[in-house]
């Protein structure tokens, strides 16, 4: 027998047989894998995506929220100085009214003492 009738032999056996499907189908397999993981990969990315895109609407969110609060504290800080300068304004009342006071606490005196004089004589 020869090598060729012995490869023939060989081939047309099941064993052979399944042996040269394996080997034809080997690419297919191949294929059939790098397929799955490719969709497989794809499927990651395309949830990563949606998660990336989750989280860049959150970021958005916080910092639309950062600055209304900023918004909020600017507004605080005009109020602040507004009512500090209003109480600057009240202080300063306040003084000219005890010096008043005083003035004419002092000027009544005088006219009790005056009048005491007067009364006197």
């Amino acid at each position: 027998m020869t090598t060729i009738e012995l490869v023939i032999a060989l081939l047309s056996t099941a064993g052979g047989t399944a042996w040269l499907t394996a080997f034809l189908n080997r690419k297919k397999s191949e294929a059939e894998t790098g397929k799955i993981i490719s969709e497989t990969y794809q499927d990651v990315i395309d949830s990563l995506r949606k998660e990336i895109s989750r989280l860049e609407e959150r970021l958005t969110l916080q910092e639309q929220q950062g600055l209304k609060y900023l918004d909020i504290i600017a507004e605080q800080r005009k109020t602040e100085n507004e009512l500090r300068e209003k109480l600057k304004s009240f202080e300063k009342m306040e003084t000219k009214s005890q010096k008043r006071i005083a003035e004419l606490e002092s000027e009544v005196s005088q006219l009790k003492i005056r009048q005491d004089h007067e009364q006197s004589i």
